[in-house]
C-alpha cells in the first residue's frame, strides 16, 4: 500500500524512527503501526503464505513461519563466524608479513621468538577445526534452505555454536597476538 497521499501519512498509519541504539545506527530501522487500516487480499505479500476461504495457508507446510524468518537469522549467524574467521585470518597474516621483516637484538625475527612463532602456529591448528566446523555447519544449512526444510534442532544449536565459538576464539587469538607482538616490540625498544 502506498503510506503517504500528496506527501501526507494517510489515515490509520504512524511511523518514526527507532531512535539511538546502541549499535548498527547506520541501518536505517523504524517501527510502523496500523490502526484500523483495511486491504485488498491482493495486497498481501504472498510469497510465504496466502488467505483462501479466510483461512491462514502456508505454501510450504514444513516450515513454520519462525522457521521462514529464521532462515535468514540461520545465515546470518554462519556469515558472521565466517566474517570472524577471515578477520582473524587477515590480522595473522599482516602482522606474520610485519615479524618476518622486523630484526630484533641477535639478528633475529620477531617472528622467531618462541612464544610468538609457536602462537603462529597454534592460530594456524586452530583456524583449520574452525574453518572445519563452519563449512560443514554451512554445507548442511545450505541443504536445508536448498530442500526449503527447517533445519533440525542440532543444526541450529551447530550454527549458534559455530558463531560463539569463531567469534570468542577470534577475539582471544587477536587479543594474544597483539599482546606478544606489542610485548616483543616494546621490549625492543627498551619498554618493558
Amino acid at each position: 500500500m502506498n503510506f503517504r497521499e500528496n506527501g501526507q501519512l494517510v489515515s490509520g498509519i504512524e511511523i518514526d524512527d527507532m531512535g539511538h541504539k546502541t549499535v548498527g545506527n547506520d541501518l536505517d530501522n523504524a517501527w510502523i503501526h496500523f490502526d484500523n487500516v483495511e486491504l485488498p487480499a491482493d495486497a498481501m505479500l504472498s510469497r510465504y503464505a496466502n488467505v483462501v476461504d479466510d483461512e491462514y495457508k502456508l505454501f510450504n507446510d514444513k516450515l513454520r513461519p519462525f522457521d521462514m524468518i529464521g532462515q535468514r537469522l540461520y545465515t546470518g549467524r554462519v556469515a558472521v563466524a565466517q566474517g570472524a574467521l577471515e578477520y582473524r585470518r587477515q590480522l595473522f597474516k599482516r602482522t606474520k608479513e610485519y615479524s618476518d621483516d622486523k630484526i630484533c637484538p641477535g639478528n633475529v625475527t620477531l617472528s622467531s621468538i618462541p612464544q610468538l612463532s609457536s602462537l603462529y602456529e597454534e592460530n594456524l591448528a586452530q583456524l583449520k577445526m574452525l574453518d572445519e566446523l563452519t563449512s560443514k555447519t554451512e554445507k548442511a544449512l545450505t541443504e536445508c534452505l536448498l530442500e526449503n526444510e527447517p533445519p533440525s534442532a542440532d543444526l541450529v544449536d551447530a550454527i549458534a555454536t559455530c558463531k560463539i565459538m569463531c567469534v570468542e576464539e577470534s577475539i582471544a587469538m587477536c587479543h594474544r597476538l597483539k599482546q606478544e607482538v606489542s610485548e616483543r616490540s616494546g621490549a625492543e625498544r627498551g619498554g618493558v
